[in-house]
């Protein structure tokens, strides 16, 4: 499986400061989200993400989710970014099956725009009196 993606969206959540509109209800305050794209195949294009609140309704679900992983206090060692994808598989353990997630390959494409967004992201510090933020 090929996943190409927008990560502005996806890195906003993770880099607002605390106290802010996100609100979570997940485990250990996790961001819990919707990525909006395109399938073909075993290709997945997304091109946009939101934050969701996290509720089980009628316990309806996709069989086959896709779920993609971005940890913001990962150490960046290297030109990859926190990012981790994983797409599901069934399997069949004891006689039951089981959904499983298996760690899929990923190529982010971004454009002149992203790029200077993330840029500015990646720099930004909380300022003094923890309003606001600073350019390093």
């Amino acid at each position: 499986m090929e996943v190409n993606m927008d990560i502005v969206p996806d890195s906003e959540a993770a880099t607002q400061p605390q106290g802010s509109s996100v609100v979570s209800t997940a485990p250990n305050n996790s961001v819990i989200g919707a990525l909006v794209g395109i399938q073909t195949g075993r290709d997945v294009e997304i091109s946009n993400s939101y934050e969701l609140d996290f509720d089980t309704i009628d316990g309806k679900f996709n069989e086959s989710p896709l779920f993609l992983q971005m940890n913001p206090f990962e150490m960046v060692t290297s030109k990859n970014l926190p990012i981790t994808v994983y797409e599901s598989i069934i399997d069949i353990i004891d006689g039951q099956a089981h959904t499983l997630f298996i760690k899929s390959q990923y190529k982010i494409e971004t454009g002149e725009a992203e790029r200077i967004a993330v840029d500015h992201v990646a720099h930004t510090t909380l300022g003094e009196g923890g309003e606001g933020s600073s350019r390093k």
